[in-house]
């Protein structure tokens, strides 16, 4: 069993797995948001947080992320997008809380991990030398 295969059994089945073509449009919906910034020399992008200002650096700890949720009055049952470096994975929608509860099988899934909420434009991002940002739009 993959990884990704082991992510999807622990998120049970309210996890929706996006076809290609709406993996791509959340991919561009994305970085249309949160530009990306890629590293030189190396193949590695993330987010351009010089471009974001309403952004914190957290622990990878489920409780302060639900303390910046909660000052920013944003809700964790909102649906959000779980998107990875990997390009042949596609996107899983699904609630933020049931994310949440599974963070350590979805960040296991490839070496860097974005947690995106179209809806109130926010990201969280899970790089993979182990700094982890949250940011509003």
């Amino acid at each position: 069993m993959t990884l990704f295969e082991e992510c999807l059994e622990v998120l049970g089945e309210d996890a929706k797995v996006l076809n290609e073509d709406n993996t791509a449009k959340i991919f561009t919906q994305f970085e249309s948001c949160f530009p990306m910034v890629y590293i030189a020399e190396s193949i590695w992008s993330r987010v351009d947080w010089s471009k974001i200002t309403n952004k914190y650096t957290i622990d990878t700890d489920v409780c302060e992320i639900l303390g910046i949720l909660k000052s920013n009055h944003l809700d964790i049952k909102d649906d959000i997008m779980i998107l990875w470096n990997e390009a042949t994975l596609p996107v899983i929608e699904i609630k933020l809380n049931k994310m949440l509860e599974n963070v350590d099988d979805v960040t296991a899934v490839g070496f860097d991990t974005w947690i995106y909420c179209p809806k109130n434009d926010y990201v969280i991002e899970f790089y993979h030398n182990g700094e982890t940002i949250f940011g509003i739009k």
